[in-house]
């Protein structure tokens, strides 16, 4: 495939939308209002605001008003509960190591390469021609049809990563790919993912995460490849402050009899945020919808394995919804509308 004639997504003003109609959105969904939040941590967001300013080797060097506003720190504000000092630390270690990746500058609104895995060497795959994220093409090599999906089917809600993680190649992953390799495709995957709810956060004016459903129901003990668990732990850990307020859940379905065992074993290897977000699924979610799944997706487009009504398999990752959306603005302007 050619990517010579890369198709660009427009970038998109974000502002702040104050939502007074709860009615607009589903009964379950209860994402705070940002207005809500901004009120009451405004005097820790200033004061944040105002440690990094000061600071003399990261912030009086890097800081933008317009890149590091109110709800940018409030991410870290909420992450670290209200504690200003360990909040400015963390958004200074952010802002310094996104320079030095240059994110922002380099590479800018990356949001419409944010593609599914395990079906790219199928004929008519569904994804648009665009550029793959950094890495991406490495890791969809060890991945079998069917693998991993990243899609929003509600463009105004956060992102659905569906992982089938029996159709992953763990083994062959670290044969092949460094901590380093693995450690680059895992921040860009998380920067794509990042714009979206960062978009929709503002646009809505509801703080917007993202879902992640891991099905185990293919995985052996003998296939379960450990040192892959510890590096994704350690590259979690190494990575824990630059994406803060990203992950609501983390559930793990079909989970085999002795998965239970080993998360208690290697859960100390995990970042304290990410593992206190982890859900076992009961068994039965997988034709009983688990109620507490409706706080980031509906019933009505959460797929049918999982307890949901969407019928469609694999649904479209961001990508070909994002192209699609743009595509459709474009006819409705070429014809004057």
């Amino acid at each position: 495939m050619s990517f010579s004639d890369k198709v660009e997504i427009p970038s998109l003003e974000l502002t702040v939308i104050t939502v007074t109609d709860e009615g607009n959105f589903d009964e379950h969904d209860d994402r705070p209002f940002v207005k809500d939040l901004l009120k009451k941590h405004s005097k820790t967001i200033k004061s944040v605001q105002k440690i990094i300013i000061a600071d003399e080797n990261i912030g009086k060097k890097l800081y933008n008003s317009e890149k590091h506003d109110d709800i940018w720190i409030l991410r870290y504000v909420l992450t670290h509960k209200s504690k200003a000092k360990a909040a400015a630390k963390a958004a200074l270690k952010t802002i310094k190591f996104r320079d030095e990746m240059k994110l922002d500058e380099e590479y800018g609104d990356i949001r419409n390469r944010s593609m599914n895995y395990g079906w790219y060497r199928e004929p008519d795959n569904g994804e648009p021609d665009v550029e793959p994220l950094p890495s991406w093409e490495l890791y969809e090599s060890f991945c079998r049809k069917n693998a991993c999906v990243v899609t929003q089917p509600d463009p105004d809600r956060g992102i659905i990563v569906y992982c089938n993680v029996g159709l992953v190649d763990m083994n062959g992953m670290m044969e092949s790919m460094t901590e380093e390799q693995m450690k680059h495709w895992i921040i860009f995957t998380n920067e794509a993912i990042y714009q979206v709810l960062d978009e929709v956060t503002r646009r809505t004016g509801r703080l917007t995460k993202i879902i992640k459903i891991l099905d185990f129901a293919k995985v052996s003990i003998l296939g379960f490849n450990r040192t892959y668990v510890k590096r994704d732990a350690a590259i979690g850990k190494a990575t824990e402050d630059f994406f803060p307020q990203m992950l609501g859940t983390f559930c793990i379905a079909n989970a085999p009899f002795w998965l239970s065992a080993f998360w208690k074993a290697v859960r100390p290897f995990f970042p304290r945020r990410f593992a206190e977000k982890v859900d076992f699924l009961p068994s039965n979610a997988t034709k009983n919808l688990h109620k507490p799944m409706q706080r980031y997706v509906s019933e009505a487009n959460l797929v049918k394995q999982y307890g949901g009504k969407n019928g469609q398999w694999p649904p479209p990752s961001v990508s070909a919804s994002l192209m699609a959306e743009v595509s459709a603005t474009k006819v409705l302007t070429d014809n004057g509308w």
